[in-house]
């Protein structure tokens, strides 16, 4: 955290609201539309080749993969990702594909 310079005449109002002036300011997430497709369950059948089929009709790279372990490796803007079974695997608003857990997927959309 940065230093703030305090004034032996500064209330404890001032004080706070240098304190303030110094976080990083706040944002709230737009209201967006995306596709998502969840891959499988732990544990279930998956079936890897309609996603990856999904994700490249739609302009996207990605395979099934097994080894080191079961995932789909998706390309994304940063680079390779991979998803596991039991993931979200979401088209963004600009096109773009990238996996997502699903604890994260419920705390961050909803169905429409």
């Amino acid at each position: 955290m940065p230093t703030i310079h305090v004034e032996k005449s500064d209330t404890a109002e001032d004080i706070a609201r240098k304190i303030r002036a110094t976080d990083p300011p706040r944002f709230r997430k737009k209201p967006v539309e995306v596709e998502a497709v969840r891959w499988g369950l732990p544990g279930a059948p998956s079936r890897p080749q309609e996603i990856v089929n999904w994700i490249t009709e739609r302009g996207g790279q990605a395979g099934y993969v097994l080894e080191p372990f079961e995932a789909l490796e998706i390309v994304t803007l940063e680079g390779a990702m991979y998803a596991s079974p039991g993931d979200w695997i979401i088209r963004g608003v600009a096109g773009e594909f990238y996996p997502c857990k699903s604890d994260i997927f419920a705390a961050t959309y909803e169905a429409i």
